[in-house]
């Protein structure tokens, strides 16, 4: 793996030479063994970021759409913060 970026909570983004790889860490099994589990693929950062956020608009207790939108407003403050992150960093590079 190239990347191994924590998100928050149990998200973290992989990648590979091909793609992006959205993942969630599961705890250990029996052998003390790190159990991860696959959810989405995406050939771009922002793509599984907003993956990412999809999924937890998802599994979000929203029960109405204030709580909705607050969640969504939420999470895309996220993305456009790591994003900043990710060009303030670019443009430091040599």
């Amino acid at each position: 793996m190239a990347v191994q970026i924590h998100i928050e909570g149990d998200w973290y983004v992989t990648s590979d030479k091909h793609c992006y790889q959205l993942i969630q860490f599961n705890g250990y099994d029996k052998h003390d063994q790190e159990k991860w589990s696959a959810s989405k693929f995406a050939g771009t950062i922002r793509t599984i970021l907003e993956e990412w956020a999809e999924q937890m608009i998802r599994d979000s207790n929203a029960q109405t759409f204030a709580e909705l939108k607050a969640k969504v407003d939420e999470l895309h403050e996220k993305i456009s913060q790591i994003g900043h992150e990710i060009t303030v960093k670019g443009n430091h590079r040599s």
